[in-house]
């Protein structure tokens, strides 16, 4: 289902210091750290779900403050918890990381965990990303081509909101055809609860299969 109607910020909650707009039918964020909540959904938090959107980013070289580093940055935040002061997603949850030139978080990477394959892309263009979470198993595409399959051990965030990032102030950030699917937990979920991790998943057929990264290793 489409998360983003093209028009207005209906079903979006801004947070921080950026500004967002509509502009042409895109969803644009400008100028210092700020969020945008998704809170138009069937549920405001969310735990397995696909979701993917049309993204580019590039930095306007306006600002002084924001000359060292000369890009656009920005995220695709998920499981982002609620806090107290900030119920639309106030703590930080996981990152699926928008930038392209952070050497150890590149674009298709979630942010402080073992980066992925560094898709090689260039501010200014429109690239597709699509993420993928059922339990603890975590996968991320960049214009189809898988960037991370992982496991994430630490089990640190089970449900929240979905957040879109603008990073500084001469930053901008743009998003389209954002949508989201559904999905039910795998058994990479199974013993969460106990500390006992599954290093598998289900197949279309209901077998087992060994979760590899995105080289084939065997997890």
């Amino acid at each position: 289902s489409l998360m983003f109607n093209g028009k207005d910020l209906t079903g979006w909650e801004a947070r921080g210091a950026g500004t967002w707009k509509v502009e042409d039918g895109v969803l644009v964020g400008r100028g210092n750290w700020g969020f945008l909540a998704f809170t138009g959904g069937k549920f405001d938090q969310y735990t397995d779900f696909e979701i993917s959107a049309d993204i580019k980013v590039y930095d306007t070289g306006e600002h002084p403050k924001a000359r060292h580093l000369h890009r656009g940055n920005s995220g695709f935040y998920f499981r982002t918890p609620p806090t107290k002061e900030k119920p639309a997603g106030g703590g930080m949850g996981y990152e699926a990381q928008v930038d392209h030139g952070d050497k150890s978080n590149p674009t298709g990477s979630i942010y402080g965990y073992p980066k992925g394959r560094d898709p090689k892309l260039k501010d200014g263009e429109w690239f597709n990303m699509r993420v993928k979470a059922q339990g603890w198993h975590f996968q991320i595409w960049v214009n189809g081509e898988k960037t991370l399959d992982t496991i994430e051990k630490s089990q640190k965030f089970g449900k929240g909101y979905f957040r879109l990032q603008v990073h500084h102030p001469s930053d901008v950030v743009m998003f389209k055809n954002v949508k989201l699917r559904e999905l039910s937990g795998a058994s990479a979920a199974k013993g969460a609860n106990s500390g006992v991790l599954s290093y598998t998943v289900k197949n279309i057929d209901g077998e087992d299969v060994a979760l590899a990264d995105y080289k084939g290793k065997v997890l």
